[in-house]
């Protein structure tokens, strides 16, 4: 793709001739991708317009980096790569900024003009640029983020399928493609793909709004890390099928595992960090300590006990010592700093740690001795 890129002539059009990709992956669903106002609002937001707009004003339009377009009509085209640059070259040429105005306004006096005409790259349809994207922005130097990498895959996915009556969409010969076409794994493009078939599902059966969540608002790859697992995958009915099926999907699971992860109206998600997904997966293998935690999600720490129900008990016993041996030497180092200062409060209450301390290494000992019998 990019010696196909590298043959071909660069143009100059005219930036009022250009327009934003509707098919954009970086572009929330809910988001009009025709509407000028709507994706110039979202760039200013999320993309730091404003400092590209700095950049173009104070050097020019480097002319070495070309938009990549295709027709739209007559004489527009659709910038199918380099949107963030049409929507800075916009507000450069006069767009009413939709906010940040006095920003804007403070750049656009150090500007000497509007940038009327840009170096294009023309392609006579959109698929043909979807290769080169791949290769820049999963694998590239320009990295998405995951989201808009599993929607630019799925943009690519039924493009393959469309054009190749050879291919099997039940088989992984699917995801080999895409991923040699984008330099990447095949288990990867699946995962990314699964997740996003995940995440649409959630959104179109209402989920998401119940959670009181957009496609655009979660940590998206923390859904894929977590149907990475057999256990998780099992529990919403992804099935082990290399199809993009969401139909096995059970609707309440789904639910519960994304609102574990994200959180809902109600509380914060229980899930911190990645590495709670493998105590989520544990929980969620085991029959008590998953009915444990459905029935009491909303229970602060309802992670740590559920997992202790998973037959985590003795790894949670474990860890609880270290922190407390790790806490009391703390304490002792601390102490000579704060000895001038203490209260009878303070004494009062390690006493009582101590007594407590004493009868957990009796019961501990003798629990120990008797099962060594």
């Amino acid at each position: 793709m990019s010696n196909q890129i590298a043959s071909k002539k660069i143009q100059r059009i005219s930036v009022s001739n250009l327009k934003f990709d509707p098919e954009n992956p970086r572009i929330p669903n809910d988001i009009d991708g025709t509407n000028d106002e709507g994706v110039i609002d979202y760039l200013l937001t999320e993309a730091n317009l404003d400092d590209l707009m700095k950049s173009l004003v104070s050097q020019g339009y480097f002319e070495g980096e070309p938009l990549l377009v295709c027709p739209l009509d007559g004489e527009n085209y659709i910038v199918v790569e380099g949107n963030r640059r049409l929507g800075a070259l916009k507000l450069i040429n006069g767009f009413p900024p939709p906010r940040k105005e006095n920003t804007i306004k403070a750049i656009l006096e150090e500007s000497d003009g509007p940038i009327n005409e840009v170096p294009c790259i023309v392609f006579e349809k959109r698929e043909e640029i979807l290769g080169y994207l791949g290769y820049r922005h999963i694998t590239g130097i320009k990295e998405w983020d995951h989201l808009a990498k599993a929607r630019y895959l799925k943009q690519l996915y039924n493009k393959t399928v469309a054009e190749s009556e050879d291919v099997n969409p039940e088989s992984m010969q699917i995801y080999k493609i895409l991923a040699k076409n984008i330099g990447s794994k095949s288990n990867v493009v699946e995962n990314l793909l699964k997740g996003l078939m995940v995440l649409e599902y959630a959104d179109n059966n209402d989920i998401l709004s119940r959670i009181d969540k957009k496609p655009d608002d979660i940590y998206f790859s923390l859904l894929t890390t977590s149907i990475n697992n057999s256990d998780i995958k099992e529990y919403i009915g992804l099935d082990e099928s290399k199809t993009l099926d969401s139909n096995n999907l059970n609707e309440i699971n789904t639910e519960n595992l994304l609102s574990w992860l994200y959180g809902n109206r109600n509380r914060g998600r229980i899930i911190g960090e990645s590495r709670d997904i493998q105590k989520l997966a544990k929980i969620i293998g085991n029959e008590d300590s998953l009915a444990y935690l459905t029935k009491h999600q909303d229970e602060k720490n309802i992670l740590e006990t559920a997992y202790f129900l998973s037959g985590g008990l003795l790894d949670g016993f474990e860890d609880s010592i270290f922190k407390i041996e790790s806490f009391f030497s703390s304490l002792i180092e601390l102490l000579p700093r704060v000895s001038s200062d203490l209260k009878k409060s303070h004494i009062d209450r390690l006493e009582i740690i101590s007594k407590n301390a004493r009868l957990l290494y009796v019961s501990a000992k003798d629990s120990f001795e008797k099962h060594e019998d």
